[in-house]
């Protein structure tokens, strides 16, 4: 959980929703049911550190993430930083890691068997 500033509420009659900026973290959130979710102010959620090191020509690039530590998601949300770290690192350094001819996001996509990434 964090505190947050509310910047515009979006209202409509399907799916109503706020649109906020986070501010520092409060408590951590300790149950989400289908009627409602809870958590407890204070308390620190687990969470896993998550180093990658890309070694590009343009020198290495370190990135450092908190994962959530949760067995059901830990896998996935591993997967998406990993993901988005290539893709970030490819369209920063230049390089073309599809073959010629191939569109990049059907070439690179090492997780889309599970529908975490989506080309059109």
């Amino acid at each position: 959980m964090t505190a947050a500033d509310v910047v515009a509420t979006l209202s409509s009659p399907l799916d109503s929703f706020k649109i906020i900026n986070t501010g520092a973290t409060i408590g951590a959130f300790t149950e989400d049911r289908a009627s409602a979710i809870s958590g407890v102010l204070g308390l620190r959620a687990r969470m896993i550190p998550f180093h990658i090191t890309i070694d590009a020509p343009t020198g290495k690039r370190e990135i450092r993430v908190s994962i959530i530590d949760l067995p059901s998601l830990t896998p996935q949300a591993m997967e998406v930083v990993l993901y988005n770290s290539l893709i970030q690192a490819n369209d920063s350094t230049g390089l073309e890691l599809s073959p010629p001819g191939h569109h990049r996001s059907r070439w690179l996509r090492p997780f889309a068997h599970r529908r975490l990434v989506h080309s059109r």
